[in-house]
């Protein structure tokens, strides 16, 4: 059973506050002090054990800040995003209490580079560490000299350094950090979920084209971020359109992941087994499904696709990207991808159901997968275990959209 801490603090003066974790399900709530742990809008606690990254993680995303006026602040290990933070957390944690603190950051895939695959749990970086705006590791960091594929990791005198999420316990503090964002983790073997809960209302933009400026698509990621694949053949009339009084916030369904060499694969969210093949269809020969082999691993680790929003009028188990594969009604496929600087490689997948027209009976997010230049005609087809939504819509909304960087898998070493 999930458990959560709430501190509350009552305070005049914006100043500090210290917070001890005794147990699980313990917290205590220290008066503020005359030392400031206030930096730029976003609140720091210490809680005073040492325990492994792991333990440290569920620990600091399970406390809430009460900080007054009915707001409640979400907690998740130290993420530092600038130079100005880092200074911060160098002057009021590292000089002043100790030389070592986790960091809410981890490597969530293995990779022949050291670099690839890491993300803060609270989803605001992920991917090459390359792309992340700022880091600050130590000469020779991160050194991937752990076999186990997560790592995590640590503030040590003032630099970054890696070590494995199991390690270190008895030598490495816990900072907690409080803000808006909170934290996002789901697995050590995933990248977050996407940090922007706010769903979007729809019910106010009306029905009009995804090529059109100010329609869902260009709300959500900037019309000129995003390139729109339809594999109807005849025509490009599909339309994005609001379906429902209000935004619903979405969540994860179900979970697709696969190998290349094994094809799609689907599991329940709650659990990896049974794991169970996708259904494989052979196409029309007289229809060409541009959208075939459109996604395919570059690596050992697989690629994940997320359910996010699934209609109960959607007509059985199975999708096909071909419409007239599919039953009872003309549903098709209709793919964006996003190309921004954040989350360029990732995809939206849209199935609609062309007796309402809302392309919201089952949206996918697919992150980590590479689009094929010269796709083949046959189809691909995505079985569904998830979890069928009745008498009411989830909408397609805005945290669909991972503010994330491609997943740039490598051949294995």
């Amino acid at each position: 059973m999930e458990h959560r801490h709430t501190i509350q603090s009552s305070f005049v003066q914006a100043t500090s506050f210290l917070f001890l974790a005794c147990s699980a399900s313990v917290a205590i709530a220290i008066p503020f002090s005359d030392t400031t742990w206030i930096h730029d809008g976003h609140y720091y606690g210490i809680a005073d054990y040492d325990q492994t990254w792991d333990v440290a993680q569920s620990e600091a995303a399970s406390y809430t800040l009460d900080i007054g006026g009915g707001v409640e602040l979400k907690g998740h290990l130290l993420t530092i995003n600038d130079a100005s933070e880092q200074a911060f957390v160098e002057g009021t944690f590292i000089k002043n209490f100790w030389q070592q603190t986790w960091l809410g950051a981890y490597q969530y895939s293995n990779s022949c580079s050291v670099t690839d695959n890491w993300s803060w749990v609270t989803g605001e970086e992920v991917g090459s560490l390359s792309d992340w705006s700022y880091t600050n590791f130590d000469a020779g960091q991160p050194e991937h000299d752990y076999e186990r594929v997560a790592r995590a990791l640590n503030f040590t005198g003032g630099k970054w350094h890696d070590f494995s999420v199991s390690d270190h316990e008895g030598t490495v503090k816990t900072v907690v950090e409080f803000d808006t964002i909170g934290d996002h983790f789901v697995d050590i073997d995933l990248p977050p979920l996407n940090f922007n809960n706010t769903p979007i209302n729809l019910a106010s933009v009306g029905e009009l084209s995804i090529d059109q400026s100010g329609g869902i698509i260009d709300q959500l990621f900037g019309l000129a971020n995003v390139r729109r694949i339809d594999d109807r053949p005849l025509g490009d009339s599909d339309q994005l359109w609001a379906a429902g009084a209000s935004a619903v916030e979405a969540r994860v369904l179900a979970k697709f992941t696969g190998y290349a060499a094994e094809g799609f694969g689907v599991f329940e969210n709650i659990a990896s087994a049974p794991y169970r093949e996708a259904l494989v269809a052979t196409s029309n020969p007289f229809y060409a499904d541009p959208l075939n082999d459109l996604f395919t691993d570059l690596g050992v680790s697989p690629f994940d696709v997320y359910s996010y929003g699934m209609e109960s009028n959607l007509c059985g188990t199975t999708v096909n990207s071909i419409e007239n594969r599919n039953t009872c009604v003309r549903d098709h496929m209709v793919t964006w991808e996003i190309l921004n600087g954040q989350s360029a490689g990732n995809f939206i997948l849209a199935w609609e159901d062309l007796t309402d027209n809302d392309f919201n009976d089952l949206v996918l997010e697919v992150r980590g997968a590479k689009p094929v230049g010269t796709p083949e005609p046959a189809a691909w087809l995505l079985f569904f275990t998830g979890y069928l939504i009745f008498g009411r819509r989830l909408l397609f909304q805005g945290n669909t959209a991972t503010p994330s960087a491609a997943v740039v898998q490598e051949e294995p070493c």
